[in-house]
């Protein structure tokens, strides 16, 4: 009679850290984002190889992020149009919780408590900050949304000017909504410390000495140095004259007006660092007539010239393409899922937050096309960047 040998039985998340560390070198960054949700095992084996001194993160295009609301729990889809990936993390937020952007990496969250939170989906990384205070006693929420997330929490951008995970030494910048005004905390701070005083357009941290730059009225740029322990005004840059529309937005413009079609025209700024430029783009949206809907009808870019302190109309994105978003805005080189002289962006625009529909504008004629993309409980979408 032979002898048997009984064999223990193996789980997947039972395979040897060195075996798995073969496997996450042959995976992207999305299949590591995957890869990490299987099971507690898995994700430490994710979070030891990407804090090694081996792991380099490669240049990412955005994904697409969707926000979904399923009985009061936020869901969130993350879409990569490289492989037309798509995964799914559910109730990330905790219930009543609201994302409202994303920078470097992690997700802004307020959660019911009304306490702001840092989370890096990818890492599993989170940061307490301290109670963002009220604006003149308004409040954060309406302040009935009937046991539903809010579409309009009162806080409307975040940007941090380095990254949580390379150092503790950072700093984030919160943005009010409708009053446009600006707070920011340091990492070991109580309290939140406003600064600025404008009514701000949108702001973004320039990648190259994490500077915090800002556009306000009639495109008036500044930029903000925060090595202090408070924010420096270092730069003020206005264009002496105002800027010229293009012929091709104008023929639009008009065709729309004089057609009837809309009652009434609504425009926004939007700043975005593309190949070590700051480019202002300028949004032009319509409100229909006979209903509250509105839609993006095209956009212009600007330059800003630092030395001349003007603003250069821009007419082609040789090479690259724009992703813009009330939370987040980026600039990548082209790929094949991307038009080149394209801007993509999320149809966020004021009144009807309409942010479950995704466009693209070709800057050179200046047409858009608007997609839907939306489940019916999906909140909003915004853009994406993994690190």
């Amino acid at each position: 009679m032979a002898l048997q040998i009984a064999m223990p039985k193996l789980e997947w998340s039972d395979l040897p850290t060195d075996l798995l560390g073969l496997i996450l070198k042959k995976l992207d960054l999305f299949d590591l984002f995957r890869f990490r949700w299987v099971c507690c095992s898995w994700n430490l084996a994710v979070q030891s190889y990407m804090a090694s001194h081996s792991y380099t993160s490669p240049p990412q295009n955005p994904w697409l992020m969707r926000l979904d609301e399923d009985d009061g729990k936020a869901n969130i889809s993350f879409l990569s149009q490289e492989g037309n990936k798509v995964f799914q993390v559910n109730n990330v937020f905790g219930e009543l919780a609201w994302c409202f952007g994303s920078t470097k990496g992690w997700l802004v969250i307020l959660d019911r408590t009304k306490i702001l939170n840092l989370v890096n989906p990818l890492s599993g990384g989170k940061i307490q900050l301290p109670l963002v205070p009220k604006y003149n006693g308004l409040d954060y929420y309406p302040k009935k949304y009937n046991g539903r997330l809010p579409t309009r929490p009162y806080i409307t951008k975040a940007v941090l000017l380095s990254d949580p995970t390379r150092t503790k030494d950072f700093a984030i910048v919160v943005r009010y909504r409708y009053i446009g005004r600006l707070t920011f905390c340091k990492f070991g701070d109580n309290k939140w410390t406003e600064f600025g005083g404008k009514k701000y357009h949108d702001m973004i941290c320039h990648s190259s000495n994490g500077q915090l730059v800002v556009a306000y009225g009639n495109l008036v740029v500044e930029v903000w140095d925060f090595q202090g322990a408070f924010p420096t005004k270092v730069g003020r840059f206005r264009s002496s004259s105002r800027p010229l529309v293009p012929p091709q937005v104008k023929t639009l413009v008009g065709t729309v007006v004089h057609s009837k079609m809309a009652k009434d025209l609504y425009f926004q700024f939007y700043l975005v660092e593309s190949m070590g430029e700051i480019l202002v783009l300028l949004r032009l949206a319509f409100l229909y007539t006979g209903t509250e809907d509105s839609s993006t009808f095209t956009f212009a870019a600007f330059k800003v010239d630092y030395s001349g302190k003007e603003f250069g109309m821009v007419y082609n994105l040789v090479g690259r393409a724009l992703f813009i978003s009330r939370n987040e805005s980026v600039s990548t080189t082209t790929h094949p899922q991307y038009k080149e002289n394209s801007i993509y962006f999320t149809e966020d625009y004021y009144p009807n937050d309409n942010a479950r529909k995704i466009g693209v504008c070709n800057l050179g004629d200046a047409i858009t096309n608007i997609i839907d993309i939306q489940p019916s409980n999906c909140s909003w979408c915004t853009w994406f960047v993994p690190s």
